[in-house]
This record gives C-alpha cells, sequence and structure tokens, in this order.
C-alpha cells in the first residue's frame, strides 16, 4: 500500500512539474516578451499570434490525449 501511495504521489508531482513547464513557464516567456515588445506594435502583434498557436496546439494535444490516450 505504501509503495503506490508513494508513486502515486510521485506521478501527481511530475503532472505538476510538466504543467509548469508546460503552460506557466511560456506565460511568463510570453509577458516578459508583451513588456518588452510595447514600443514595437507589429513585433508584439506576431508574439500574440505565437503564443495563440502554441496554447492551441497545447490545448488541442491535452484533448486528443485525454479522449485518445
Amino acid at each position: 500500500m505504501m509503495l503506490t501511495l508513494s508513486v502515486a504521489s510521485t506521478t501527481w508531482l511530475a503532472g505538476l512539474k510538466l504543467f509548469g513547464i508546460i503552460m506557466v513557464l511560456p506565460t511568463l516567456i510570453y509577458f516578459v516578451g508583451h513588456w518588452l515588445m510595447r514600443q514595437h506594435p507589429k513585433a508584439s502583434n506576431v508574439w500574440h499570434v505565437l503564443f495563440g498557436l502554441y496554447m492551441l496546439i497545447v490545448f488541442v494535444m491535452g484533448l486528443y490525449v485525454l479522449i485518445w490516450g
């Protein structure tokens, strides 16, 4: 029983770490880039499009894993 609980907690921690890498870190990079590019509106627009595409891909892949994984 203890072995199962320790594996489950490790799995949750690994999942939390992956969530941070996949979702939180790019969001922080996005906000830093947004702040740095506020003087360049066209570059800022490109930044928005790239971030939006990234989030769309992550969302679609998440649904794919949930439905067919």
